[in-house]
This record gives structure tokens, sequence and C-alpha cells, in this order.
């Protein structure tokens, strides 16, 4: 993308706002083609910009105003890399098909795992990734790999890729790990591959054995265990309860640590799948739980939205179904998998030691849960106003369908008649139809959602031409969409704390909410009349009023 055509918005506010912008041109050195840094401004000396020199840097408009009104010759706008921004630059050399656009498949396990602002290169076929955080002692490049946080400065193009953050993300974690895999560790030959690298990683599995069959880290020597413990901490049989035990600060690891995810488990809830969706969207977070488990995207992707990430949303999912489902892992693994959030990332093998994110997302939650959903006695079988289906294990224990029930003889039906023993009930086939049907009616209302959507925003343009005489007043005013009830009995219940960091965040700081503007709401803004429109223009009826009304009934009529 040429820097002269890039909008507004495509640079991310993280790095726009610092001044550490300089311009850059390609150079020909000893017949190699060198971005040669340049100084944002007119000087009567040396042209030349210095990544280690901050008096040549500038802010980014006045870089961006440089490269496209200089009469020196520039090719782009570049950003430098100043340890105390803690801004981390990733950059992945021949991983891209200029043509098929297909990236390489490392490439594209690096920039899941980094998920933060990603961009194109200048010659199409590498990728840049931004993320804040830092980088551990060492080097700094193996193979197609580079990693800088300091006295390097970046191409930026704005020709962000497609489906990656459009703000730079705190992933501290995810650059321990990256750095740790592809950069840190070499291997016994330095041209092997990073396909092969990847290959080879993945074929140790889950004991995450190195080339002298020891064992590789999941995260950095500045992990929380390191830090409480020193180089030899307690032994974590669960790779994902140890990655997660990583990224913990040293006063959040339980003492004593624990080993296995049973561990950290809670009681669990008596409950199907069904009743208790059905609570969870009843209770005082109901509309929160519901796009969840919808995927809406506006709870991450919005100007305002609730979440900076779709990673934290992951976690918000998995807060809320660790506190309904009484920190059952199993449970909420199999719940997530249901939603519209699952996507291939939660079974992806996420740090060295073979634990897959979607794992680790459920290990942070319990480490940090200490509340969960407790469901009156009387409420265990069933409940009076959801689905009255036979649950596999009641409150009181396992029924067997061919016992003799309470009060009444073998065989033998309530008011005395004799029959046959009833039937057993398939209670996993139970179970599947329910979690079938509360699937349907989730998306059932998401249709619905849409469709009312539609109809809002179809009154919105009757009520345009109206005002434009183009159409009759024959409709009502558009009336706003009818709010979500709780439940009566649910609406004041709501699990304590805040979701944990995702296992490529950073637990130390909040990250800022993205800045993109959601679809729904462009959808609703009336744009304003182009610049080309003159005062002096008239429409054919010169009683339309302003410019604004003009240059509506020329859009709509």
């Amino acid at each position: 993308m040429p820097l002269n055509t890039i909008p507004d918005g495509a640079i991310p506010d993280t790095i726009r706002a610092l001044e550490q912008w300089i311009c850059w041109r390609e150079d020909d050195r000893d017949g190699k083609p060198t971005k040669v840094p340049i100084k944002p401004y007119r000087t009567s000396g040396t042209p030349f910009a210095s990544a280690t020199d901050p008096g040549t840097w500038r802010e980014f408009e006045t870089a961006l105003t440089y490269h496209r009104e200089s009469t020196s010759r520039t090719d782009g706008v570049g950003f430098v890399f100043d340890p105390e921004a803690e801004i981390v630059g990733v950059d992945l050399d021949n991983c891209r098909d200029p043509d098929s656009e297909e990236l390489e498949p490392w490439a594209a396990d690096i920039i899941d795992r980094l998920d933060s602002y990603t961009e194109i290169s200048p010659s199409g076929t590498g990728i840049h990734v931004l993320v804040e955080g830092g980088l551990p002692a060492g080097r700094n490049r193996r193979g197609d790999v580079e990693m800088y946080d300091r006295d390097r400065f970046f191409t930026v193009t704005g020709a962000h890729l497609a489906g990656t953050p459009a703000d730079v993300a705190r992933r501290q974690d995810a650059l321990l790990a990256v750095h740790h895999e592809f950069v840190q560790t070499a291997g016994e030959d330095e041209s092997t591959t990073l396909t092969e690298a990847t290959a080879h990683a993945a074929s140790n599995g889950a004991a995450g054995v190195g080339e002298d069959d020891t064992p590789t880290q999941p995260v950095g020597p500045n992990s929380g265990l390191r830090r409480k413990f020193g180089r030899d901490p307690p032994a974590v049989d669960d790779p994902a309860l140890e990655a997660a035990l990583h990224g913990l600060s040293p006063d959040e690891i339980p003492d004593p640590v624990p080993r296995t995810i049973d561990e950290v488990a809670g009681p669990g809830v008596d409950l199907p799948d069904s009743e208790l969706l059905r609570r969870a969207m009843g209770s005082k977070s109901g509309d929160t739980i519901q796009g969840l488990l919808d995927g809406d995207s506006s709870l991450w992707s919005g100007r305002d939205s609730r979440y900076p990430s779709q990673s934290e949303a992951d976690m918000g999912l998995c807060f809320f179904l660790g506190f309904w489902t009484g920190g059952d892992p199993d449970r909420m693994d199999r719940l997530f998998r249901d939603s519209g959030l699952y996507r291939e990332k939660w079974d992806r093998r996420h740090y060295g030691n073979g634990a897959t994110y979607g794992a680790v997302c459920v290990a942070r939650t319990l480490l940090k849960l200490d509340d969960y959903y407790s469901p009156p006695a009387a409420d265990s079988e069933t409940d009076d106003g959801g689905d009255q289906w036979p649950t596999a294990e009641p409150a009181g224990g396992r029924t067997d369908p061919s016992s003799p029930t309470h009060g009444t003889g073998q065989g033998r039906s309530p008011n005395g008649s004799t029959d046959r023993p009833a039937p057993s009930i398939d209670m996993g086939a139970i179970e599947d139809a329910q979690r079938l049907a509360t699937k349907v009616k989730r998306q059932q209302k998401q249709l619905d959602a849409y469709e009312q959507r539609i109809a809002d925003l179809e009154t919105r343009l009757r009520w345009y031409r109206i005002a434009l005489d183009l159409q009759a007043d024959d409709s009502a005013p558009p009336r706003e969409a009818e709010s979500f009830e709780t439940d009566p009995d649910l609406r004041d219940i709501e699990p304590r704390g805040q979701p944990a960091a995702p296992p490529d965040g950073d637990l130390d700081r909040e990250e800022e909410p993205l800045r993109a503007r959601d679809d729904t709401e462009a959808a609703e803004q009336v744009p304003g009349p182009p610049e080309s429109v003159q005062e002096d223009e008239k429409s054919p009826d010169d009683t339309r009023g302003s410019r604004i009304g003009r240059w509506l009934w020329r859009r709509l009529s």
C-alpha cells in the first residue's frame, strides 16, 4: 500500500502517538538494495537519520507530511524501536506469496500466537508484527525471523493483514515463547529451515523435548515460577497448568503448588447443560454471556467494545463458564467448543511443553476463580422454569431406571396397574439433544436480532425519504430495541472478580480497548456531504432547504 493512500486510522494509535518516526529510502549499496533511514525534516546537514539518536526522530504526522511533500526522495516512513516505549518488532522474511497471498505455515503460527497488529512489508513477501512487551537478553535473529526492541527501525506501510488485531496488543508470554522457540534456541545446523524446526518440535509431542533430549520451557526465564522458586521450581504434571502457573506473578502462585488440573478444579454443578445455560443467560451478565456464546464480534472489535481482542473475549467466556459449571474443566472445554468463539486456535500447541491454547485458557481461569455457582438443593434434579429433562446423575445419587419407584411395587405403576419395567434411558443421547436444542435456540435468537436490525434500518430509511418528501408519512417513528429481560431469581447472581489474562497476555497491565469502528455503528451514521458539494449547487427542487438536505435528496432519489 503506498503511504500517500493510507486512510485515517490505518496506523495503530499505540505507535502513532510516539515521537519515534523517521523516513526511509531504498539505496543500492554494494549491489544490494538497502533501506536507509532519512531525517523526516529539512536540514542543512546530513540527511541521514539514526536509529540510536532520538534527536533525528519526529512525530508520525511530521514524518508522513515530509514523505508526501518533500522534494527529497523518500520511499516511506519508519518506526524506530526504543526500549522505554516497550514496543517489539517481529520481522518475518520470505514467508508470503505476493500473488496468492498465502503464508508459510511457520509464519502463520507466529502471527496467530502473537495476536497483535500485523502488516505486510513493502516487498509483499514479508510480514511485520508489532507487539507490546520486552525481549530477553540474547540473540535477535535466526533464519527468517528477527525480533527487535531497540536500535532498529521498521518500515511501516499500513497494509494491515486481514484477520489480525487493529492495534498493538501486549503479549509478553507469547513474545518470550516465540523468541525461545524460533530465535534463541539454535539447532545443530543453523541452516535448518523454520518449517523443519516447527515440524520437529511438533513431532516431539507434549513432552517438549529439545535437540539434546532436555525439556523445553513453556515460557522464558522471567516466569512467575522461576521468579518465586529460582531455576528449580516444583514439578507440575499437567502441561497446561504448568504454562498457566508460569504466567502468574509470584504472589499469585498457590501454596502448595498444584500438580494436576484436578487440584484446581471446583465442585461442579449437577444440572444438564441446557438448564445451566438457561440460568446463566438469565443472570445479571446474561446479555454478555449470550453474545460470547454466539461469537458476537462487536464484543471485541467495536470502538467501545467490552474486550480489547478476541483472546480477552475467550477468557471472558471461560470466566463465566468456570463460575456456572462450578469449576468443571471438562465441561468448560465442551461448552466452549459448542460456542461461536471456538476456532482452530483452541487446539493449537501454544507452548514449548506441548500445552494448547484452550487448555491453558481453562487452567488460567481455574487458578484465578474463587467463586462458583451453587444451585438451591431443590433445583438439582429439575427446575420449574427450565426444560424438564431427566438428568444423568440427580442430586440424590445415580438412579437406576429399572429399580422400584418409592411407594410402588416392582413393575407396578402408581395407580396400581401391573406393567413391564420401564426401559432404560440413554442419558448421553438426551444430553446431546439438549445441547443441540440450546444451540438452535441461540442461532434462532441471533437470526431474530438480525431481522430486527434490518427492520430498524428500513424504518430509518423510510424516515429519511419522508424528510425529503420522497415518501408519504405512513409509518411510525423508529422504535427502541427491546431490552433483554433477566430471570428475577437469577438477576443478582454474578461471579466475583475478573477474567484471567489470555495465555499470550500480561497480567500486570491492562490493554486499551481497540479503536476500530464496528460495522453496526458505521451503518447507523449518516455520512456528511463530500467537499465537492458546493453551496451554490441546486437540486431539482430548491425548496429542499439545507446543503445536507439537497445532498441526501440526490443520494436517495
